[in-house]
């Protein structure tokens, strides 16, 4: 994110629920151990670098501590992993962490530098999927999250704001500040949508023509959003009307009582990704953590609890309506599109295009 919230890596991710400086403050309560890199691993302990916060506190208390009263076996969060670091350590052999959180397209590079060993699926239960894309030989995805349109609801009531991303590029319909990330990856789905492209066909994207359409709308682009909690914040603050943003975040000022709206026409669905470091001492809790994390009722309570919809069937059956109607995507809703990590992940793709998106925001 530039690890997460705003990752120059390649997807940016979101320090979850943390919208802005009253939210920040209101959500900075006591949660989850969290250890600095390079403390001394503890025998018995199961150590999972992911990204802490509201997220790891969500994660705690769904996943974490249930895991620990059925098996005694404590989890400890150590913040979000670094690629390189992870490299080094497999590499010497003594890997940090058993269980390390990443986007998809680090997966792909971890996987092709064989840093991470295969998913034990003996073990692990997937179930029915919503996704196929969450069960990968080194990979499982145990949610996802989406990016939408974000705008006050106050100020723009139902009609009066764009819903979908040929709605967002249509400035005289829905006249207003636009805010947009300041990175490729994202920005080019949402520029191929906003030209009637059918979700199905944006990959392999064509990249001339994604930059065409943002030749259009950069213009009404006020602000080029370096991070997630900016997307949010902009919005309160009057500084823009419509926005690029992530349903957590909206999710997390709601539940602060700022009445954020988030368009639910069409997303983009993002998959995390956990994985197990290749050499991980503690490979087999590992794997039963990952396992207890696919369980339909947990999946279900981290969606109630965070607003990050469950990858199988049987959980999502379980979210509750309210939630499930204003936050959880319809998979079979034919507007919607399902990141394409592969594509993003192919060699020297992500750096090139971000080269050519740099040059291009200064021209």
């Amino acid at each position: 994110m530039k690890k997460p919230d705003g990752r120059s890596t390649g997807i940016t991710r979101r320090k979850i629920l943390s919208t802005g400086a009253g939210i920040a403050a209101a959500t900075s309560v006591s949660g989850p151990l969290i250890l600095t890199a390079g403390k001394a691993r503890a025998a018995g302990k199961l150590y999972v670098a992911s990204y802490g916060g509201s997220y790891g506190e969500a994660l705690d208390e769904v996943f974490f501590k249930p895991f620990t009263k059925e098996t005694g076996v404590e989890v400890v969060q150590t913040g979000s992993a670094d690629l390189a670091k992870l490299k080094a350590q497999v590499t010497s052999g003594s890997p940090e962490w058993d269980i390390v959180e990443m986007l998809p397209t680090e997966t792909i590079t971890a996987t092709t530098e064989g840093l991470l060993q295969p998913i034990d699926y003996s073990v692990v239960q997937m179930g029915d999927l919503l996704y196929p894309q969450a069960k990968q030989p080194t990979s499982v995805s145990v949610f996802t999250y989406t990016g939408g349109i974000g705008y006050d609801k106050t100020r723009h009531p139902d009609g009066k704001h764009p819903g979908t991303w040929a709605e967002f590029w249509d400035v005289k319909k829905f006249p207003g500040r636009r805010g947009l990330r300041s990175r490729p990856n994202d920005t080019l789905e949402l520029a191929i949508l906003a030209s009637g492209t059918d979700p199905k066909n944006v990959y392999p994207i064509d990249v001339d023509k994604a930059f065409k359409m943002l030749d259009e709308i950069k213009p009404h682009i006020r602000k080029w959003i370096e991070t997630a909690p900016q997307s949010v914040q902009l919005i309160q603050t009057n500084e823009l009307d419509f926005t690029y943003t992530f349903n957590g975040r909206v999710f997390g000022a709601n539940q602060q009582g700022i009445p954020l709206g988030y368009s639910s026409q069409q997303l983009l669905i993002f998959f995390n990704n956990f994985t197990v470091p290749k050499g991980a001492k503690n490979a087999a809790d590992a794997m039963k953590l990952i396992n207890l994390m696919m369980r339909p009722e947990r999946q279900a309570a981290f969606c109630e609890k965070i607003a990050y919809p469950p990858v199988t069937k049987k959980g999502m059956d379980l979210v509750p309506a309210a939630i499930k109607k204003e936050w959880v995507p319809d998979p079979n809703n034919p507007k919607n599109l399902a990141i394409n990590s592969e594509w993003w992940g192919a060699p020297g793709r992500f750096a090139e295009l971000t080269e050519r998106f740099k040059k291009w925001m200064l021209t």
